[in-house]
């Protein structure tokens, strides 16, 4: 499993905003001010970030009296350990230190610094940013949180959430942004429904006591009681006009699943024995005969990350083409 994951190229400058602004307009992007140092521009793969440097001076490539001057931003779940790592592979970790809880400066074993990130953590007066990345996934430069604060989250494209997403039952004890938990629901909003018939309502718990009566109403609901949030998906009456809701209450569930999986947020499913306990905890009306639940959170133990060998049938067993 891969140590880091690369967030952004750094760029030094004097002026960031102008700097951003060029590349902004250069790659079809926008800009989006960190703060008065540094400027952030998204695009279609990695972000570039202008950093204002004190005293910058521009590189005289090629004959390298002033070299080149970039450096690396790598996204990591776990400082410490990142650090120590990335020492045994041969770094060593710069004598300046200026945020040392969020990022580590590290050297290279040729002497390039470049940084490891803990973008989980509450970062001050970024602005949320949500952008498409390839109508198939999302680059979050920032997500921002009830108290107007932001942290940039563990963000993948798409076919990285689907090859990462797997069922977590032990979280972290660590809240999720509200910005994200609102981007997992309207990934739910927007699924698939036949005739536009949406026959679902979701019902957002957050509140601890009300999560540990909730992982009552089913054997195999244990997980809800330490989750950071947790989805319950309403269907329609047994008998409704369709006959069915099970297909697209699954469309509905899997699309929130990955959301969560694209934030590095885990999440595991559950159904509902107990219906008239779930009744009572969350006041759904009583001609609504179906609900799950979609426990969230961050991973306690490995974070999310791709399965190069899923424990699944191979391709050639479950893929028929043509018929049979």
């Amino acid at each position: 499993m891969a140590l880091a994951r690369l967030g952004q190229i750094c760029l030094d400058c004097e002026d960031p905003a102008s700097l951003a602004a060029f590349w902004a307009r250069l790659l079809g992007a926008e800009a989006v001010p960190v703060n008065d140092d540094v400027v952030v521009v998204g695009n279609k793969g990695t972000p570039v970030a202008a950093v204002r440097v004190p005293g910058y001076q521009p590189p005289t490539w090629p004959d390298g009296a002033m070299p080149k001057q970039l450096h690396l931003d790598l996204s990591v779940s776990d400082l410490d350990a990142a650090e120590a790592e990335a020492i045994r592979l041969g770094a060593r970790r710069a004598g300046e230190q200026p945020h040392p809880g969020r990022w580590r400066v590290m050297l290279d074993p040729a002497g390039h610094p470049f940084c490891l990130c803990d973008w989980s953590q509450p970062l001050p007066r970024l602005v949320r940013e949500t952008l498409q990345v390839d109508g198939a996934g999302w680059l979050a430069i920032a997500a921002e949180n009830e108290q107007g604060e932001a942290g940039v989250g563990t963000v993948m494209q798409m076919w990285e959430a689907i090859e990462s997403r797997r069922n977590v039952r032990v979280f972290a004890d660590r809240p999720i942004p509200a910005a994200d938990l609102d981007q997992v629901l309207e990934a739910g909003r927007r699924s698939p429904s036949s005739q536009t018939w949406q026959p679902w309502d979701f019902i957002l718990v957050t509140d601890r006591g009300q999560l540990r009566e909730l992982a009552k109403v089913w054997r195999g609901a244990g997980h809800v009681a330490g989750s950071a949030a947790t989805i319950v998906v309403i269907g329609p009456a047994v008998d409704n006009e369709f006959r069915r809701a099970q297909f697209d209450l699954g469309q509905a569930t899997m699309a929130m699943t990955l959301a969560a999986a694209g934030l590095g947020i885990g999440s595991c499913h559950a159904g509902v024995a107990d219906m008239q306990l779930a009744r009572d905890l969350l006041g759904f009306p009583g001609d609504r005969d179906w609900a799950f639940l979609i426990s969230l959170g961050y991973p306690a133990g490995r974070p999310l990350a791709p399965i190069r060998n899923p424990d699944r049938r191979p391709f050639g067993e479950v893929v028929h083409r043509g018929r049979w």
